[in-house]
């Protein structure tokens, strides 16, 4: 295991939905939104189909992230219906597709999953109502029954909450997973599952593969004499001929080149994130021109909507909504400047950053600035910052998310590493 995984934990995302069922992107398209987020491991778990898991898998493969076959499967239990997320199972096998309508009692889903050759796990354990005292309950019931885990690092919940099911999972002796439940373009794919955690799912899958044993040395040959003409000119300068035409094209070709393909790719990214909260505005705004939605209650949904996104490695990434005046509406880390007039605002270096961001929509609609910034929600820790920012003329509003470049050069220093080490 790497020192970042063993450290930060594994990238992953076993809970997403397609067009195939209910979601909006297509098996391709939450591939390469799952590559922008670093992903390692995804599996697509549409409501009771296994219809986008090949074209999924292909998509994976071009993206160098591991595949897992899914699916989710409503079922009863109790008198209520909970929502099960079964992975590894073979697809060709038709025991688990006959608990597709979602009338089969959970008990008999959880036998069909293993007779698949799959395991299960209870999807959002809170989103069924139960409080405390009944879902350990059913938990403990479940178990007894088959059941292999429980979805702790579920995305919408907080660190809290993940950390109470994974004790609940502990209790029991259950696996845990997490994932996203994503749905939308709103929806960030990936979420960072503890190194731990992951290990224990991954051999529970079957996913660990024997090393082979090296084979028997052979006996060691006798050196055979070489003339110092020989060796000279027909084996040591033809090599350092070849390393010297190589190290020039690391260092002068790939990895400039890299360079400028990584700093593109984050400038994009960044730039994705921002027009998916952009969109949201937009849906909300549509509401009030139907007259489903005054304006004023469709702004504060918008508001506390976006407050709460996250995404990043950590989860603590985020956006921001100011008007054109500037004042700021919504800053999820700086709620001491939400309503505040923005003008004279100035970051260390004297950039008035939200005027900045005023003019440049004024002039491009959308566009990036350089200022500094806080890191994250951390007020006492200072870092240079690119924001991508996108004007929403409805509402007068602009709206921006960045990256850190302190961030981006320890990326690129690491690529760069990996080059060295080659």
């Amino acid at each position: 295991m790497s020192d970042y995984r063993r450290d930060h934990g594994v990238t992953a995302d076993l809970h997403l939905h397609s067009d195939v069922s209910d979601g909006v992107c297509s098996p391709e398209e939450l591939a390469r939104r799952l590559s922008q987020q670093h992903a390692e491991f995804a599996s697509l778990t549409d409501h009771e189909s296994i219809d986008g898991l090949e074209a999924f898998s292909k998509a994976l493969e071009g993206y160098g992230i591991t595949g897992i076959t899914g699916t989710e499967i409503s079922a009863q239990y109790q008198s209520a219906e909970v929502h099960l997320l079964v992975y590894g199972f073979d697809p060709q096998l038709e025991s688990l597709q006959r608990c597709f309508h979602g009338n089969e009692h959970a008990q008999r889903v959880i036998d069909a999953a293993h007779e698949a050759g799959g395991i299960i796990f209870l999807a959002h354990p809170l989103q069924t109502g139960w409080d405390e005292k009944t879902l350990a309950s059913a938990v403990h019931d479940l178990a007894e029954a088959g059941l292999d885990g429980i979805e702790a690092f579920y995305k919408p919940y907080t660190k809290q909450i993940q950390d109470q099911l994974a004790a609940l999972a502990d209790r029991y002796g259950l696996l845990t997973c997490g994932g996203s439940d994503c749905h939308t373009l709103s929806d960030i794919p990936g979420i960072t599952m503890p190194a731990d955690r992951w290990k224990q799912f991954s051999r529970a899958l079957g996913s660990n593969r024997r090393v082979q044993e090296p084979r028997s040395a052979k006996p060691a040959e006798s050196p055979v004499p070489l003339h110092w003409r020989r060796l000279l000119f027909g084996i040591v300068l033809p090599s350092m001929l070849v390393i010297t035409a190589f190290l020039v094209l690391i260092f002068g070709v790939l990895i400039p080149k890299m360079e400028e393909l990584l700093i593109e790719s984050r400038r994009e990214m960044t730039a994705e994130l921002t027009n998916s909260a952009w969109s949201i505005l937009n849906d909300y705004d549509r509401l009030v021109r139907e007259g489903s939605m005054d304006l004023a209650s469709a702004q504060d949904a918008a508001v506390e909507r976006i407050r709460r996104m996250r995404y990043g490695s950590e989860g603590k990434d985020y956006f921001w909504i100011t008007d054109m005046h500037p004042v700021m509406v919504m800053h999820p880390y700086r709620s001491d400047l939400e309503g505040r007039d923005l003008t004279d605002f100035t970051d260390p270096q004297g950039v008035r950053l939200f005027v900045e961001f005023v003019e440049e929509v004024k002039r491009r609609s959308s566009g990036y600035v350089s200022y500094v910034w806080q890191w994250q929600d951390d007020p006492d820790r200072m870092e240079a910052k690119e924001s991508y920012i996108r004007g929403f003329a409805p509402w007068g509003w602009i709206i921006g998310t960045g990256l850190y470049v302190d961030d981006l050069y320890r990326e690129i220093e690491a690529v760069t590493g990996r080059a060295v080490d080659i």
